[in-house]
């Protein structure tokens, strides 16, 4: 564990797996910084562990993206309405005039649905 501790030290980065997983291996080599390489033998329960781990992270960060880029929400707001089609709040207003569907509750701002003004947009091509 010293020498894995030593290394560590030395390549912060390329070692956060290491230390979780000291003493088991990888079925492959990995080059880490500065060229040292390092082999890792993970016995058949723990290879399954390691993926369901390395599985949860991916899932993880893949339903934050979806989340921040409002990819699951159908009905948006004027800034997310924006974002979604890559143009400026100004733009959404000017389709406004044009006729992009949307709607209001009181004054809480205005709200579109995603499916209906990109059938709008698309319904708009010269």
């Amino acid at each position: 564990m010293e020498q894995v501790d030593a290394i560590c030290k030395k390549f912060k980065k390329s070692c956060r797996l290491l230390r979780c997983w000291h003493g088991r291996t990888f079925k492959n080599k990995r080059r880490l910084e500065g060229g040292i390489k390092m082999e890792v033998i993970l016995t058949p329960e723990n290879e399954a562990s390691l993926r369901d781990f390395v599985h949860g992270i991916i899932v993880d960060e893949i339903e934050k993206a979806r989340r921040d880029t409002s990819i699951d929400k159908r009905v948006l707001n004027q800034t997310e309405i924006a974002k979604y089609f890559d143009v400026s709040t100004t733009t959404i207003r000017e389709w406004e005039k044009l006729g992009l569907p949307h709607g209001s509750v009181s004054k809480q701002g205005k709200f579109y649905d995603k499916e209906e003004c990109r059938r709008w947009l698309l319904s708009q091509k010269r």
